[in-house]
C-alpha cells in the first residue's frame, strides 16, 4: 500500500535567497513572518485568516513580512520565504500567473524519488518567487541584507548601520519602513533559518540554537512559536519526523 501524502516527512529546501517547506500543518495558529511568504495549497486550497478579517480560501497567497495571520489545511501546504524583500504592498492579491507553476512544482517535488529531480524541483520553486513583481528595495536595504546572512547571524544594529551609511536610528527606522518588521525580528528571521537547516540534518537543538545565536532553547522555541504559529516540538510531531532537507 502507498503512503499518503500526509503521511510522508516533511521537506525543507534551503536556497541562497529562499527557503521552502512542503509538509502537513493541519493547524497554524496567528502569527507574524519577518519575510514576505508565499502560502501553497499543494492538494487543495487552504483557509487563510489575515488579522481580524473574515477567513477566505485560496490555493496560493503572498503574505507581506510583519502580518499577522494564521492558516488551516487539511492537505499538504507548501511554504516559501523569501530572504530577498521587495516593497510591501498595501492590500493582497492571489498571484493566478504563477499559481499553477508553484502547484505543479511542489507535487513534483513530493514525487520525485532521486535527489537531481528533487534538486531540480526545489530550484525551480525558487526561481518562480524570485520573479520581480515590482520595484526593488533601496540599495542600502539589499545589501544590509546581504550581508546580514554573510555574517552569520551575529551582526549588531550598529554594524549594520555602518554599512548602510547611516546612523543607527536612522537604519533603524528604514529597515522597518523598508522591510515591515523591525532589526531584530529580520535578525532572529536569519537565526531560525539557519537552525532548521541545522536541526534538519541532525544538529542537537541546544547546539544549534547557540550556534546561531540564541540565547538558549527556550529562546529559540519562543521565537519560532511567534514566527510560525506553532512550536517547534508540535511541528515535528505534526510532520511525523524531522523534515528532509534540500540544500539548492
Amino acid at each position: 500500500m502507498s503512503t499518503s501524502h500526509t503521511e510522508q516527512p516533511a521537506i525543507l529546501v534551503s536556497g541562497l535567497n529562499f527557503l521552502a517547506y512542503l509538509g502537513c500543518l493541519p493547524a497554524i495558529a496567528a502569527h507574524c513572518h519577518a519575510t514576505e511568504e508565499w502560502l501553497v495549497g499543494v492538494d487543495k486550497s487552504f483557509e487563510l485568516t489575515i488579522g481580524s478579517n473574515s477567513p477566505i480560501r485560496s490555493r496560493l497567497f503572498r503574505v507581506p513580512a510583519g502580518i499577522s495571520h494564521e492558516c488551516r489545511s487539511s492537505g499538504d501546504l507548501g511554504a516559501i520565504f523569501s530572504d530577498t524583500p521587495m516593497e510591501r504592498r498595501t492590500g493582497y492579491r492571489k498571484l493566478y500567473d504563477v499559481e499553477a507553476e508553484l502547484i505543479a512544482c511542489f507535487k513534483a517535488l513530493r514525487l520525485s524519488e532521486d535527489s537531481y529531480g528533487r534538486t531540480a524541483w526545489a530550484r525551480k520553486i525558487g526561481e518562480l518567487v524570485s520573479i520581480p513583481l515590482q520595484k526593488q528595495l533601496d540599495p542600502r536595504i539589499q545589501l544590509a541584507v546581504s550581508r546580514m546572512r554573510e555574517s552569520g547571524n551575529e551582526m549588531s544594529l550598529r554594524q549594520c548601520a555602518g554599512i548602510m551609511n547611516l546612523s543607527p536610528d536612522r537604519a533603524r527606522h528604514l529597515i522597518r519602513e523598508s522591510l515591515g518588521v523591525s532589526f531584530r525580528q529580520f535578525r532572529n528571521w536569519m537565526r531560525i533559518r539557519n537552525m532548521l537547516v541545522l536541526v534538519s540534518a541532525g544538529a542537537n537543538f541546544t547546539v544549534a540554537a547557540n550556534e546561531v545565536g540564541f540565547a538558549s532553547p527556550s529562546h529559540f522555541s519562543q521565537t519560532f512559536a511567534a514566527m510560525f504559529g506553532i512550536s517547534p516540538t508540535e511541528a515535528v510531531k505534526q510532520s511525523k519526523s524531522l523534515p528532509q532537507v534540500i540544500v539548492v
